[in-house]
């Protein structure tokens, strides 16, 4: 007769039976075999036993904001997105530690051999983290930390989210840039039909950390720029095309406009000409209530769209 499995720990007991609960902070740390112990000990300390759900990986916050490891920030902020649902956290508390091969690895041996410049590199580390939370769920509270080697922590004091945080030197390679390249190889100057479509844009959210409506501006404007066609109503994607571009003052520049007159007339069957198509955008602009963007010479001129 096998005999049961032995199972060493003192959780044992009261682990039996116990109803899944709610967290009230999500946890991201590196993998660092030295400091995993001290991890842990840290979150006792501070109280939180049975209060936080985790998620271990190399680099810790480097992890959430490295555009050069896509796959690795939507599993970082996927695995976020689920415990705000399922478990109810309210914070993300980062734990950055000294001496992280990873982010040697990202940045060069030279960036954290002193030990204030690799300090100063997790200030900045962290105020990445804070900009791209504040960018996706605005009532998440974040907090960072920074672990010595011996499992002391020191807080790091990070800036409300600043404008223009997505083009920091830490989403390099830009994620719209990586994106629209990923769109040019799919392209290859065939059609994108509504599958095609659709992954595209499921790659933009969950790889390259886009939010919907960035990934949808991207890959239609892609579209347009490389001559290719999208596999739905030509009308609606022109439509589309240019909300996304004209931004919320309504306006389209003369270049998008001759790109989304482009789109259409490769996206009409029956083939029409250049005029008959910018005259089409035009009807299209007045419907979505869009209004030309003057150019800088003849001054503040709007000549190129009342002649058509």
């Amino acid at each position: 007769m096998t005999s049961p499995p032995n199972f060493d720990g003192p959780r044992r007991g009261r682990s039996a039976g116990r109803a899944a609960g709610k967290a009230d902070v999500f946890v991201l740390s590196c993998i660092d075999y030295r400091l995993v112990d001290d991890v842990t000990a840290y979150l006792t300390q501070r109280g939180l036993d049975e209060r936080y759900s985790e998620v271990r990986i190399a680099g810790g916050g480097l992890a959430a904001v490295d555009g050069t490891r896509p796959s690795w920030v939507s599993a970082v902020w996927e695995n976020l997105a689920l415990s705000r649902q399922i478990h109810g956290v309210r914070r993300l508390l980062v734990i950055n530690h000294r001496d992280c091969s990873a982010v040697a690895h990202r940045f060069g041996r030279a960036a954290v051999a002193d030990p204030d410049a690799e300090f100063r590199l997790h200030v900045r580390i962290c105020q990445e983290v804070v900009d791209e939370a504040m960018r996706r769920d605005p009532t998440l509270e974040v907090e960072c930390g920074f672990m010595e080697l011996d499992g002391r922590v020191q807080r790091i004091v990070t800036q409300p989210p600043r404008a223009g945080a997505m083009s920091s030197p830490l989403a390099a390679p830009d994620r719209r840039a990586a994106f629209t390249e990923r769109v040019r190889a799919r392209l290859s100057g065939r059609p994108i039909d509504r599958a095609a479509q659709f992954d595209l844009l499921q790659l933009g959210v969950t790889e390259h950390g886009l939010a919907a409506a960035e990934a949808d501006a991207v890959l239609r404007s892609t579209v347009a720029e490389s001559d290719g066609r999208l596999g739905r109503d030509t009308e609606l994607a022109v439509e589309s095309f240019l909300g996304a571009r004209a931004g919320r003052r309504r306006r389209v520049s003369q270049s998008d406009f001759e790109a989304a007159a482009r789109l259409l007339r490769m996206g009409n069957e029956d083939g029409i000409d250049g005029i008959a198509a910018r005259r089409r955008v035009k009807a299209i602009m007045a419907r979505q209530g869009m209004r030309p963007r003057p150019v800088l010479w003849p001054p503040f001129s709007r000549r190129w769209y009342n002649e058509i």
